[in-house]
């Protein structure tokens, strides 16, 4: 559980810290990229990224940024050294040189990585030579998009990619259908059917329907959201609105927007409520820079105006592309060779993989989902005690303000014998019931975790229930495979570990004349810059970083948020961030500027308090500073980053 709760922390620091890392989509992956763009698009998810570009013919592309879609794990490891860790792939390269390795044998690339903007930048083909996929150019040779397909992708959608042999399509469960042109094919299907992709090369368009949940928004607001770039409401991902509209004679009545996207060239969208649905109508053409010939084209026009809400499969005449059955849609994955009935409504939550890409999470949004992941290979000789092991972290981690824990249960789940432990969470207010599931699959630990508001779960429970009783295992994937894929989440941890040992630990960065004490399972990541360290404990979920500016008679004259980026982004960020408290102090021999900050996103639900010390030192100017979210900020955890803080010394 404290891997889920930390997942928005995490995305934090990724961003203030690191790099902005990207997702993985759940049967198929697409990494669209633009040239001279500063935006990736990863299956309707727009991520900034240091903008791609052609070099002597070669393309080159965000080492980080990409290879984090993928779900691959990238160490930058000092001075130009890079590793990378992907399934059965482990590659070492050095930034600035052609050559590299792939699981100790010796590679060449057809031109030398580099760095552009501190960012490193590599030949498309390391990626579409080693890890897998391909890559798909635009007809401008001015788009790209990497398509990573896991085993099995392509017969799982069988039943529903392809020529269309009638007049309409529609979905039966969501209530929707329209007419389509001839000779257009299927391209995607989410797995829920939520989400469907038509393409029509002869014309030159593509149709994209899109349902979500209905979160009580009016049309208005859902315009400004796509105007302000909060939510593309879509498969497209960001657009630039040109228009819009809202028809109200229209029943019902829908908004309707021209914009321009960078992955889909000229957009018509429509966007209807209904029923408890939001749904998002789109037809696009790269052949078309004016979105506004869209609207005027009388074909594309009466494409978007046979769009209707009713359709319940009785129509003999209408393509039913619905994959709901019972009132569930099967979800398959292929990493770990199970299958789940899941609530259609539910889709890939697929920015875990910013954070877990070893885990599978499903849900409506952050706020209810259920995350499957296997915690151990190997027979448990006593559940009972690990069961309370895991019950004892819970208490010395989290802050008893709030975290209750309610109950833990042996019961059967179709077949499954299933240990249930269940709390309650606190998030500011609203308040969250919390499920592990624990059950072996052969010699697998698998943990269940489901989260529900308070409000719902009374209603949920018996549902959550009879999702894991509907759970297959295939062991498609040996057990040694499986451990090989735990075993690589735990090296990694392994190697970043700041101590062989628990025991208290000396760092020390002669670089930047700086070092501390800290337990020895913290762990330890180095910016792409190599100007700061991130220290990060997985038990607490607590974060720190020391950023070291070297003096020179331009940084001595910054203000602290000019020089250093920690405060840079507390001082911009204003709608999160508030400050609470500035200080001078007096330790380690200077005068200390301590700025204390409240952070506070209601979207990810983390709060959190955020303490800055500033200090100058002979050669350096330095910022440390740690975050602690309430719900860990127990007596323990924050003894051990006040602990730490006072180690801190200088030069």
């Amino acid at each position: 559980m404290k891997k889920i709760i930390s997942f928005a922390v995490c995305l934090f620091m990724l961003c203030l810290c690191i790099m902005p890392a990207a997702a993985e989509s759940g049967d198929i992956l697409e990494i669209k990229l633009q040239l001279g763009s500063d935006k990736l698009l990863i299956d309707g998810h727009t991520y900034p990224c240091q903008a791609p570009y052609t070099k002597n013919g070669v393309f080159f592309v965000p080492l980080r940024s990409v290879m984090e879609a993928y779900g691959a794990e990238v160490n930058f490891l000092g001075k130009g050294k890079v590793n990378i860790v992907y399934r059965d792939v482990m590659l070492d390269m050095l930034v600035g040189s052609a050559d590299y390795s792939v699981n100790g044998a010796g590679k060449k690339l057809s031109s030398a990585s580099e760095y552009v903007n501190t960012i490193a930048m590599v030949p498309s083909e390391l990626v579409t030579e080693n890890f897998g996929g391909r890559m798909a150019v635009a007809k401008d040779n001015k788009s790209f998009t990497f398509i990573l397909e896991d085993d099995g992708a392509i017969s799982d959608f069988s039943t529903v990619i392809g020529s269309i042999s009638k007049p309409r399509i529609g979905n039966s469960y969501f209530g929707w259908s329209m007419s389509i042109p001839k000779g257009s094919q299927i391209v995607s299907t989410s797995f829920s059917s939520r989400d469907i992709s038509v393409a029509n090369q002869q014309r030159g368009i593509a149709i994209d329907v899109s349902v979500g949940v209905d979160r009580g928004k009016k049309l208005e607001d859902i315009v400004n959201d796509i105007k302000l770039q909060k939510k593309s409401y879509g498969m497209g991902g960001e657009k630039k609105v040109v228009d819009w509209s809202i028809n109200d004679t229209a029943a019902p009545s829908y908004a309707e927007i021209l914009a321009n996207s960078h992955y889909k060239g000229s957009v018509l969208q429509r966007i209807y409520i209904s029923g408890g649905y939001v749904y998002s109508l789109e037809i696009s053409s790269y052949e078309e820079i004016n979105p506004g010939r869209l609207k005027e084209n009388v074909f594309c026009k009466s494409v978007v105006n046979s769009f209707s809400l009713g359709f319940k499969g009785d129509e003999k005449d209408v393509y039913d592309t619905s994959r709901v059955s019972g009132g569930t849609a099967r979800l398959e994955d292929s990493v770990y060779g199970f299958s789940i009935d899941v609530f259609p409504e539910w889709d890939y939550i697929n920015d875990r993989y910013l954070y877990d890409p070893y885990s599978l999470m499903v849900g409506s949004d952050m706020k209810e989902y259920m995350s499957i992941s296997p915690l151990s290979v190997g027979k448990v000789e006593d559940m009972n005690k690990y069961i309370e092991e895991i019950k004892q972290g819970y208490s010395s981690n989290f802050n008893s303000k709030y975290y209750r824990f309610i109950k833990s249960e042996e019961l059967e789940l179709g077949g499954l014998k299933v240990n249930k432990l269940c709390y309650e969470i606190d998030f500011n207010g609203n308040r969250y019931v919390f499920e592990e599931n624990l059950f072996m699959q052969g010699n697998v630990l698998f943990d269940i975790e489901i989260k529900c508001p308070e409000s719902k779960y009374q209603t949920n429970k018996n549902k959550y229930n009879s999702m894991i009783s509907s759970l297959r295992y295939s062991a498609k994937n040996s057990e040694e495979d499986i451990s090989r894929i735990i075993n690589s989440n735990e090296d990694s941890d392994s190697i970043n570990r700041v101590g062989k040992n628990d025991d208290i630990t000396n760092y020390e960065d002669k670089s930047g004349n700086w070092k501390l004490k800290l337990p020895g399972y913290w762990t330890a990541s180095e910016s792409y810059d190599e100007m700061s360290v991130t220290f990060g404990n997985s038990r607490s979920n607590i974060y720190m970083s020391v950023e070291s500016i070297k003096n020179t008679a331009i940084t001595r004259n910054l203000e602290d948020e000019n020089k250093f980026r920690s405060v840079s982004y507390f001082t911009a960020d204003k709608d999160k961030v508030k400050l609470v408290g500035k200080k001078t102090i007096s330790q380690k021999g200077a005068s200390i500027r301590n700025y204390t900050y409240r952070y506070q996103n209601d979207t990810d639900e983390v709060y959190a308090d955020v303490e800055i010390y500033v200090m100058d030192g002979k050669d350096y100017s330095y910022c440390l500073y740690y975050m602690v979210p309430d719900l860990f900020a127990s007596e323990k955890n924050v003894k051990e980053i006040q602990d730490i803080w006072s180690s801190f010394s200088f030069k």
